[in-house]
């Protein structure tokens, strides 16, 4: 069965206790991130499921994230963090 690109994938983010975050996806089984510091994490999702992705579909993979409105201006006013971010994985175009 191939998989068909663009594909959308839901990341699910958790707090942890000591002011951290991690990341995992039931879209990506083997994807999960955790650190101490959110920003470092949060700037860590995009290649990591790139990455990830690229290796398990064998050919390179780029992954943007989609935003709402809504997301877009409680993160400008410093708001909470979703519970959940979502992504599309587009296949690279060939060259030629």
């Amino acid at each position: 069965m191939a998989i068909h690109l663009p594909a959308k994938i839901v990341v699910t983010f958790e707090h942890r206790v000591d002011g951290g975050l991690r990341a995992y996806s039931d879209d990506v089984p083997s994807f999960f991130l955790s650190h101490s510091d959110r920003a470092t994490l949060l700037s860590d999702v995009k290649p990591a499921l790139e990455r990830t992705l690229s290796y398990m579909l064998g050919s390179p993979v780029v992954v943007e994230e989609l935003f709402t409105l809504h997301e877009q201006l409680a993160e400008l006013q410093n708001g909470p963090l979703p519970t959940t971010r979502e992504y599309v994985a587009h296949r690279v175009p060939k060259m030629g």
